[in-house]
């Protein structure tokens, strides 16, 4: 199976995670382009997560190798959680001004949400693209 595009997506997430710390850094002042990036990251997510959905966990749900299935399946069910508490977390961001006015509690959640994101896409790297890879 070829899983060039979602590699190429994950280096997508973790740059713009990294682009959301740099603007993060920069304060207050860059709240509007710290919401724009908020706004294209998540659409990237977003399309991640829909091909996902709809070919990498039902092409492996199919294998004949039952460690694939349960690995498919088990981080198909993580991801749910992840994907679902960073889609709250864009749409709660995605204005400048409400960034601005609370800039400690947007540096508070994007800590709690961007974490877990760049987390699972090493453990992807690390653990499950190796072994679809491999099959």
């Amino acid at each position: 199976m070829n899983i060039d595009k979602f590699k190429a997506d994950h280096l997508a997430i973790l740059s713009g995670i990294q682009r959301l710390r740099d603007l993060t850094r920069l304060g207050v002042p860059a709240a509007d382009e710290i919401a724009a990036a908020l706004v294209k990251f998540s659409t990237t997510i977003r399309l991640h997560l829909a091909a996902e959905d709809k070919f990498l966990y039902p092409s492996l749900e199919k294998s004949q190798d039952p460690q694939i299935v349960a690995m498919s399946q088990r981080f198909e069910r993580e991801m749910a959680d992840i994907a679902q508490r960073f889609m709250a977390f864009a749409r709660n961001w995605n204005v400048g001004a409400k960034i601005a006015a609370d800039f400690d509690g947007f540096r508070r959640a994007a800590n709690l949400t961007l974490k877990p994101v760049w987390d699972r896409m090493q453990q992807e790297n690390r653990e499950f693209y190796p072994r679809i890879e491999a099959m």
